[in-house]
């Protein structure tokens, strides 16, 4: 859709980018599965932090936490966020 718009070749014709809209298709996924990726994600490492906490009986992830990289990366981030709401 977007080489149409360009002005270059392209393979879709403007019936099958009526139809397509028609039905809501979506043009940029990207931006949609994004939001549907990181909701996805949040909760997954929200839950590896619930376990966590039950076997540890704390939330003070390492940064580096070799059992769970992505863990430590996601509870830094979670901090930072909070801090910069805090801040303003």
């Amino acid at each position: 859709h977007g080489k149409r718009q360009k002005g270059t070749h392209s393979s879709i014709t403007e019936d099958r980018i009526a139809k397509l809209e028609e039905v809501g298709f979506v043009w940029d996924a990207s931006e949609h599965a994004g939001k549907q990726l990181d909701e996805a994600a949040w909760n997954d490492r929200y839950d590896e932090l619930v376990d966590f906490k039950k076997t540890k009986g704390h939330c003070r992830v390492p940064v580096r936490y070799k059992a769970n990289p992505q863990l430590g990366t996601w509870v830094q981030t979670q901090r930072r966020a909070h801090g910069k709401r805090q801040k303003g």
